[in-house]
């Protein structure tokens, strides 16, 4: 079946992307409507619009062939890139939870 036949069958192949992905290219649409962030800094999806996989698990991520996090676990592939992290779980988030100072002490003062 050529393409000019699957376009008037109707039958269409839609791409799942992973979560962030589908977030990245959903919001570049958007333009300049950005009240939701509250300073102007460096939009932290933008990465994720501009990202070539490396990998092939990145590759299998930016395809759509991996969705979730524990898929792309189960895959037995080494999570190599930061952005497939991103892909998989685009809201999480670092917590510091405690802040404090150590100082060694030595026997010789």
């Amino acid at each position: 079946m050529s393409e000019e036949e699957i376009q008037e069958s109707g039958i269409s192949e839609e791409i799942t992307l992973a979560p962030g992905l589908a977030k990245a290219f959903e919001s570049s649409d958007d333009g300049a409507g950005e009240r939701g962030r509250r300073r102007g800094g460096p939009d932290p999806l933008a990465a994720l619009r501009t990202w070539q996989p490396r990998t092939r698990l990145g590759r299998m991520v930016m395809n759509g062939q991996i969705l979730t996090y524990e898929e792309a676990i189960s895959s037995g592939l080494p999570i190599r890139e930061v952005e497939i992290v991103d892909a998989l779980l685009p809201d999480i988030t670092d917590d510091v939870l405690a802040v404090n100072m150590i100082q060694r002490m030595t026997d010789s003062g």
